[in-house]
C-alpha cells in the first residue's frame, strides 16, 4: 500500500507522491494513488492516507503535501467542513499570530472606548468592511485603531465605528461619543467632522440642528454680518431696517427715512411697520 507498479518485472514499487496516497494492495498504476482532498495533505512520499490539517491550518487545494498556517487575524478550530480555509476573528477578538486554533477576545483597557479591532490595511477614510484574501482582521489588541474623524464608539470590544447621526460630529479620531452642533450651525449628513454655519443675514438658536432650513434670516429692525451666530443685532437706537436677512449694519436706516418709505405704500404692511415701530427707539 502506498505504492505501485506500471511496468513487470521491476524489482520494485514506486511510491505515491507526496499530495497523495493509496490504500490499495497490488497497485498497477499510477492513479491509484489518489489526491488528497482540500483540508487534508500527505507530507512524505508512499502515504498510506492523507491526514487532516491540524488545528490553526489549512488546505485550499487538493494534492497538497503540506497544511498552510492560518494568517494572523484568522484562525481554524477543526469544527465545520474541513479545512479549506481559515476563519476570520469575529468583531472584538484577535489572533496575533499564524496558525491560531481560536481567536482571543480582546482584553478590556482604558484606550478600547473610540477604538475598534479592524483590519490593519490601510482603507478609505469611511471604510465598509471587505473580505480580504488571504484572510485578515483584527490581528492584536495592540492593532485596535481609532475610529476616524465623523464616527465615534461608545462600547468596549467593538468590532466597528459608528456614524455620528445628523446634528452631531466628532472633530477628533478615536471618539467616544459625537457632540451636538451648537446654535448657529448645523450637520445635515451622517459622519460629520465639523458643523456648518448658518449664513450672514440668518441665525440658529437651535442645538444640534440637523438642516440649514433651522438658520432663519434676522427680521426687520435686526441684521448679522458673521456666520455662525445665534442670535440677529438689533439696529441702534433711532435706526431700524425693512429687510429681512440683512447682512449689514448699513442696512438701519433713521426712523424718518423709514416712515416716509411705509407712508408711500398704498397698502400698509403691518408687519413692516410692527418692525419700525420695534426698531426705532427715538428717545
Amino acid at each position: 500500500m502506498g505504492t505501485y507498479q506500471d511496468k513487470q518485472g521491476a524489482s520494485f514499487c514506486k511510491p505515491c507522491l507526496p499530495g497523495t496516497a493509496s490504500n490499495y494492495t497490488a497497485a498497477t498504476a499510477s492513479f491509484f494513488c489518489q489526491p488528497c482532498p482540500v483540508g487534508s495533505y500527505a507530507e512524505e512520499r508512499g502515504s498510506l492516507a492523507c491526514k487532516v490539517c491540524p488545528l490553526g491550518m489549512f488546505s485550499p487545494g487538493k494534492r497538497a503535501s503540506h497544511c498552510q498556517a492560518c494568517p494572523p487575524g484568522s484562525h481554524w478550530d477543526g469544527h465545520g467542513a474541513a479545512a479549506t480555509s481559515c476563519k476570520l476573528c469575529a468583531p472584538g477578538s484577535y489572533s496575533e499570530h499564524a496558525g491560531a486554533g481560536a481567536c482571543s477576545k480582546r482584553p478590556a483597557r482604558p484606550a478600547e472606548r473610540g477604538t475598534t479591532a479592524t483590519d490593519p490595511v490601510p482603507r478609505p477614510a469611511r471604510p465598509a468592511p471587505r473580505a480580504p484574501s488571504p484572510p485578515t482582521t483584527a490581528r492584536s489588541a495592540a492593532l485596535c485603531e481609532p475610529c476616524h474623524a465623523g464616527t465615534h464608539q461608545e462600547l468596549p470590544g467593538s468590532g466597528s465605528c459608528k456614524e455620528c447621526p445628523v446634528g452631531r460630529y466628532a472633530e477628533h479620531e478615536g471618539s467616544m461619543l459625537c457632540h451636538p452642533c451648537p446654535s448657529g450651525t448645523y450637520a445635515s449628513t451622517p459622519g460629520s467632522i465639523a458643523c456648518r454655519p448658518c449664513q450672514r443675514g440668518t441665525h440658529s438658536t437651535a442645538v444640534a440642528a440637523d438642516t440649514p432650513l433651522l438658520c432663519t434670516d434676522c427680521v426687520p429692525g435686526t441684521y448679522q454680518d458673521q456666520i455662525g451666530m445665534p442670535y440677529c443685532t438689533a439696529c441702534p437706537a433711532g435706526t431700524g431696517s425693512l429687510d429681512f436677512g440683512a447682512t449689514s449694519r448699513t442696512a438701519c436706516r433713521p426712523c424718518s427715512e423709514l416712515d416716509a418709505e411705509l407712508s408711500m405704500h398704498s397698502v400698509l404692511d403691518e408687519e413692516l411697520q410692527h418692525a419700525v415701530t420695534q426698531s426705532c427707539r427715538r428717545s
